[in-house]
């Protein structure tokens, strides 16, 4: 077949001499077929399976450096041989290079998991935590922004000391925002303007007249991530709110820069629609917003 330009059915023939012969010359012929064919790259599982690579650490760290050679140019498979190098061969010289090209494989945002449960490839220093902020940075630019809520939560949830945690709760309010306004987010009007701050900052106290606990968002100058409890005297208002905002229920007190900064309230049930919109907070000035919920028929 080889021959005669026929590479897969090259391949897959070889594959059946390796899953059934038992004479070793044979297998050996096959094994070379199989180790010079294309496809071997994409079929690694089965491959080491089958071959005697497993037991030969120099043949099988050459065959994947070139199989990381031929598959440049198609990303999934390239993913799956740097996270089998990477697998085999953490302390190898080359093992550095891999990793840094592996992070920049957009491919292996897929294989998150995998990674996280590879105890060679976890335990590389400070790699869990670049990849997946790259990842969550990749989701958020190709608008995949629930991914990019995931990655960057899981940033922070594990990576709390690390430099980079400024960027990924910047990165998380953004896509919560935008994954609220991608679902189709209520209209959230400017908040009230109730005079000086105090200080150069401004100032926002938001109360919650309602019995659902509220995650607040603001992305802006400064990006604030806070939950407000829910009231325990409040209920829903049946077709239209109150005539005035209540100030004897759970309230939050947000001092931020001044600026211009898109704002996500959602309740943290997932039971009620968000709301988003642009507030403009002035320096030194003092604002206040009162959330509740309205019950309407139909």
């Amino acid at each position: 077949f080889e021959s005669v330009g026929r590479g897969a059915d090259a391949y897959a023939t070889a594959v059946l001499v390796l899953q059934s012969a038992t004479d070793s010359d044979a297998l050996a012929a096959a094994e070379d077929i199989v180790l010079r064919n294309p496809l071997a790259c994409s079929d690694l599982e089965r491959l080491m399976d089958l071959s005697s690579l497993s037991d030969a650490d120099d043949a099988l760290a050459a065959f994947l450096q070139q199989c990381m050679s031929s598959a440049a140019a198609d990303p999934v498979v390239l993913a799956d041989v740097q996270i089998a190098f990477l697998a085999h061969f953490p302390a190898r010289p080359e093992a550095t290079a891999v990793e840094g090209a592996l992070i920049a494989n957009y491919a292996a945002c897929d294989h998150l998991a995998e990674l996280r449960s590879e105890p060679a490839i976890a335990g590389r220093a400070g790699f869990l935590p670049t990849i997946t902020l790259t990842c969550a940075q990749t989701a958020e630019f190709f608008q995949d922004y629930s991914g990019a809520v995931e990655r960057y939560q899981w940033f922070i949830d594990n990576a709390p000391t690390d430099d980079r945690l400024v960027a990924a709760r910047d990165g998380l309010a953004r896509s919560l925002i935008a994954e609220a306004q991608q679902g189709g987010a209520g209209s959230l009007p400017q908040p009230v303007d109730t005079g000086g701050s105090g200080s150069s900052l401004a100032s926002v106290v938001i109360y919650n007249d309602s019995p659902e606990e509220l995650r607040i968002v603001m992305s802006g100058p400064e990006s604030r991530i806070e939950v407000l409890a829910a009231s325990a005297t409040s209920g829903e208002y049946d077709l239209v709110g109150p005539s005035s905002c209540r100030t004897d229920v759970p309230m939050l007190e947000l001092q931020v820069p001044s600026g211009v900064y898109e704002v996500l309230v959602e309740a943290t049930s997932g039971g009620i629609s968000p709301f988003t919109g642009t507030w403009t907070l002035g320096r030194g000035d003092a604002y206040a917003s009162c959330f509740y919920v309205v019950t309407t028929f139909g």
